[in-house]
């Protein structure tokens, strides 16, 4: 690492999900120069950005849709803390699951877990058994600090596990795992879905409301937040992506709060921390 590069800032975060990009909201914030890496070329991690060229077109387009829900307080005040205003870069709308096959699922405006029950109610599409099904597994969510959270399981397994049937989980649960962890059940960790179930469903109307990006997924907070970093954004724009290697691969990029500076490590380095960081995550649904 050169001594200029070295100086420039007080910070490394390594990786540009949107953990690290909250994380350096927050430093950025605390006043601190903050240096951003990541093995990926584009910001964003599992949540970003594309740009697809198709002969003389060029597209941005985003790496699969996400859902966020109501319940996301954390996320809509970071959104806000970058300069987004949440009214017109987010389109809201009450909860609402149908399909070609007659399912209709639409969260009510009643108070606390009364919405879960009206939704349930006036379901169509949806058999008594799997309303009481659905209903039986909700209730069955643990509060915040509970031991009984599940460890170690595949939401797929834990679905098992509640005695939820095929239909229901085809019908429900699969779209919004997907939705909401963009994962597919057999992956994901079924102790993130318990809790987005139970921060989304069971805590009021306006907490299940889908909410929808109107741009993409990079103008949201990737870009917002290099911005930020590089020190030409709110409240310090664009990512600057080092230059490919002779391979053509991506050889990794950086920002700081004064611009785009050399990589201070090499790609295969950046790769395995950020390796290191995914077994980390994952240790840690267990």
């Amino acid at each position: 690492m050169s001594p200029d590069l070295e100086n420039a800032f007080d910070t490394a975060v390594i990786g540009a999900g949107w953990a690290g990009l909250a994380a350096c909201v927050g430093l950025v914030e605390a006043g601190h120069r903050v240096l951003l890496l990541d093995a990926a070329p584009q910001a964003g991690g599992r949540a970003r950005t594309l740009l697809i060229e198709m002969g003389e077109t060029h597209l941005r387009l985003d790496n699969g849709q996400h859902l966020l829900m109501g319940a996301y307080g954390s996320v809509l005040s970071l959104l806000n803390r970058i300069g987004i205003d949440t009214q017109t870069h987010l389109h809201r709308e009450r909860l609402n699951l149908s399909s070609v096959d007659g399912l209709k699922l639409q969260a009510g405006r009643l108070p606390g877990q009364l919405s879960l029950v009206s939704a349930l109610l006036t379901a169509q599409g949806l058999p008594w058994s799997a309303r009481l099904s659905m209903a039986r597994m909700l209730m069955q969510l643990p509060a915040d600090h509970d031991s009984s959270w599940p460890q170690g399981l595949t939401v797929s397994a834990w679905l098992r596990q509640m005695q939820q049937p095929a239909g229901l989980v085809d019908a429900i649960w699969r779209p919004l795992c997907v939705g909401a962890l963009n994962t597919e059940p057999d992956q994901a960790c079924a102790r993130s879905f318990a809790r987005v179930l139970r921060d989304s469903l069971l805590s009021g109307a306006r907490a299940s409301d889908m909410i929808l990006p109107v741009a993409t997924l990079g103008e949201l907070l990737p870009e917002p937040t290099l911005a930020m970093v590089a020190g030409t954004g709110r409240p310090r724009a664009a990512q600057n992506p080092l230059p490919r290697t002779a391979s053509g691969r991506a050889s990794g990029w950086v920002d700081s709060h004064d611009g785009p500076q050399p990589n201070p490590c090499q790609t295969h380095r950046a790769r395995r921390l950020a390796a290191q960081r995914r077994a980390s995550a994952q240790a840690s649904c267990r």
